[in-house]
């Protein structure tokens, strides 16, 4: 008999692990992953912050307008695209009811407009499509935007991160890449088999801005992963409206040629890589299912109790470090908004002299009506550095608060995980193989405003009257004029700057709670339903429950198999065993 290879290996591994989810909550998630590897399906997420323009590169790569897209954060659940002849949207919904809708009713199924909140309760949405970019083996997934204000945008993006196999990353050519999107490449890069970058709306740079936003972007990336990875600058609006650009052009042709040649591979990679986490996590289950029949039977559920509490506590402990999340957020905001005041008031009487200076040398040269013109770009252009310097300062302040917030969570979060080992250890005997995941909060301290220009039609109006006054009264009112817009600039360009940090900071604790909820869940809930399954064994009949017993048992083995199999397979296919663990 001949041996098996490795796609044959992998297809009897994710059966086996798939009857062995049964009945289970992650049952739908490995009866996924049986289905994609006989399929050939390699699951390609499209992910980024709010307003990149993601729905629209897909429209884009599917050649017409299908994903609905807005000037607004639009997408709130995240929607797969696959290929299918007969076009429609499917749906799940509560108590895993499926639906079918015509293509016409998507908006009213994925967008905050048409399903705010997501009242419906649609869990999964499929658009089947007959499209040639799909017909490869490939599925689409259109993702909400992280950063978005809305939390549960953020949630539906977390979770794309956990099913996906390949990532096209969407970033946008103005404003350049941000500290928050660099560490999401980060997570996306570790849990992807290949990722793919774009720069989008790259028409609205010239060639001699494009060039450096494609460098700065492929620096900073470079030195936040140690390798480079490939930019694609490109406009999805113009791909979309005039059938082609460059740009997405050069992207599907390196697309294409991955899937032809790396597609299978990296399918098993990130498959295996999945199968692993779901056979550890059932194994714990099963684990602590065992012992906790076995403890109850021996009069000992007290212990059982106890480990339970422990579980119960992670969600007091989670709720907890919420609240530590908001109140140091929340501090830092309002010693941000105090200290934009100080900055603005500080810099007052220098920058009232410095003009004063100014009108008594080169502005006493100049006409009135230019003397005023000059004046007002000089107030504005030295609020604008003051503003900037003191954005500079603060964001660095921010930065570093903020990093310290993010350790102090995840060391909580790594103290919580090990109290329910140790839980685990000295209440029921056994060893689980949880991991802490790490938990990132990154500001961007990106300072984006457009200055209000000082010579409207107001203002000129307002000149034109001041300027034919005769003589010196009309000077003497310009510099009058002059000197009292001095702090109104400096009020006003500071708080520009504290508003821009101001609405990162809010956006980095919309992210956070999500990825402390999601954290936190990922482990209470698996091992809560592991008790309920103990409870349910002792409650049987004692042939039944012996029968129950022995099958857990067998799991058990079979599961250690699974684990064993896939760590193989992993080696074979070049996924750290290291990484694998971490993730």
């Amino acid at each position: 008999m001949e041996p098996m290879m490795p796609r044959e290996i992998l297809d009897a591994v994710l059966g086996e692990l798939h009857e062995l989810a049964a009945a289970t909550p992650v049952e739908p998630r490995a009866g996924e992953l049986l289905r994609r590897l006989r399929a050939d399906r390699l699951r390609i997420a499209v992910l980024g912050e709010a307003k990149r323009g993601k729905s629209t590169l897909i429209n884009a790569l599917l050649g017409r307008q299908v994903l609905p897209t807005g000037v607004v954060p639009l997408t709130a659940l995240a929607t797969t695209l696959v290929h299918a002849r007969r076009e429609r949207v499917e749906t799940v919904g509560p108590g895993g009811r499926r639906e079918t809708h015509p293509l016409s009713a998507l908006t009213d199924l994925v967008t905050e407009a048409g399903n705010p909140r997501n009242r419906r309760a649609v869990s999964e949405v499929t658009v089947y499509l007959d499209s040639p970019i799909l017909t490869g083996g490939i599925e689409l997934i259109d993702t909400p935007g992280t950063g978005s204000v809305h939390t549960h945008n953020t949630e539906q993006a977390e979770r794309a991160l956990g099913v996906m196999d390949a990532a096209v990353f969407v970033l946008c050519a103005d404003p350049p890449v941000s500290a928050a999107e660099l560490e999401l490449i980060a997570r996306v890069d570790a849990a992807s088999v290949a990722t793919f970058v774009l720069l989008n709306k790259s028409d609205r740079l010239d060639a001699a801005e494009l060039a450096q936003a494609e460098a700065f972007t492929a620096d900073t990336i470079r030195t936040r992963l140690g390798r480079g990875l490939r930019i694609y600058p490109c406009s999805a609006r113009t791909a979309l409206r005039e059938g082609s650009d460059p740009g997405l052009d050069v992207f599907l042709g390196d697309l294409t040629a991955y899937l032809a040649e790396g597609q299978a591979a990296g399918l098993e990679r990130s498959l295996a890589r999945h199968a692993r986490e779901l056979a550890e996590a059932l194994r714990d289950q099963v684990r602590v299912t065992l012992r906790a029949d076995a403890l109850g039977a021996e009069a000992e559920a007290g212990r059982v109790r106890a480990f339970r509490e422990c579980l119960d506590n992670l969600a007091l402990r989670c709720e907890e470090a919420c609240d530590l999340a908001r109140a140091q957020v929340g501090h830092l905001i309002d010693e941000m908004n105090l200290d934009a005041q100080r900055a603005a008031a500080s810099t007052c009487a220098p920058t009232g002299t410095r003009l004063e200076a100014w009108l008594a040398s080169e502005g006493a040269a100049l006409p009135v009506a230019q003397s005023e013109q000059h004046g007002s770009e000089l107030v504005l252009a030295w609020a604008t550095r003051t503003a900037e310097a003191w954005r500079a300062e603060r964001s660095e302040h921010l930065a570093n608060a903020v990093a310290g917030l993010r350790e102090r969570l995840a060391d909580g979060f790594a103290r919580d995980l090990a109290a329910v080992r140790e839980a685990a250890r000295d209440l029921l005997g056994l060893k689980l193989s949880i991991a802490a995941t790490d938990i990132e909060l990154t500001a961007d301290p990106r300072f984006h405003y457009a200055p209000p220009d000082p010579h409207g039609p107001a203002g000129m109006l307002a000149s034109a009257v001041r300027t034919r006054i005769p003589g010196p009264a009309a000077r003497h009112r310009v510099q009058r004029r002059l000197l009292a817009s001095v702090p109104e600039a400096l009020d006003r360009q500071t708080g520009r700057a504290r508003a821009s940090l101001q609405q990162r900071m809010t956006k980095t604790l919309t992210a956070l709670l999500a990825a402390l909820a999601e954290r936190y869940n990922q482990y209470r809930q698996g091992l809560e339903a592991a008790l309920i399954a103990a409870e349910t064994t002792g409650s049987l009949g004692a042939a039944e429950t012996a029968s129950r017993r022995a099958e857990f048992e067998a799991h058990d083995r079979q599961l250690c198999t699974v684990i064993d199999q896939v760590a193989v397979l992993c080696q074979d296919r070049g996924v750290s065993l290291v990484e694998v663990e971490a993730r």
